[in-house]
């Protein structure tokens, strides 16, 4: 995707999971789609973009996401787990390694709930299209109550 995007003029670059906090700084924005919008304006998107939220929330930089109006949803998360699923180990790691390593626990969740306190705004095809994240219960309200 960096190499598309920078084919496009855009000046993009991959940053590694562990880096994340010291090249935050010179970020203007960072932008995330979602697997779904929950009632409190939280969000469930790939795991590893907590990090993502904490860093910007840290440094000061817009975190801002993408989400179409199918995914929006009334539910409100009970915990970072109420609406996560957990996937086999063996997509991270093979057998293999696990046998070397002593066997470890690996925790492969499939999503990531990140709270509406690190979103400063969600872009949607809604209306207006940009909703701060505390407007998305009333917003649900409005569009799902007749």
């Amino acid at each position: 995707m960096v190499n598309e995007l920078q084919k496009c003029g855009i000046t993009s670059f991959l940053v590694e999971d562990t880096s994340i906090m010291s090249v935050m700084r010179e970020v203007k924005k960072v932008i995330v789609g979602a697997s779904a919008v929950t009632a409190d304006g939280g969000i469930l998107t790939h795991p590893g973009n907590l990090a993502i939220a904490a860093a910007a929330k840290e440094h000061k930089v817009p975190f801002v996401v993408l989400a179409g109006i199918y995914k929006l949803t009334p539910y409100y998360p009970t915990s970072q787990t109420s609406f996560n699923e957990l996937l086999n180990a063996s997509e991270i790691i093979d057998q293999e390694t696990a046998e070397k390593c002593g066997h470890p626990a690996v925790i492969n969740p499939r999503f990531a709930y990140i709270p509406p306190h690190f979103v400063s705004i969600i872009v949607s095809n809604i209306d207006s299209g940009a909703f701060a994240p505390q407007n998305i219960s009333h917003l649900l309200k409005e569009k799902y109550t007749s």
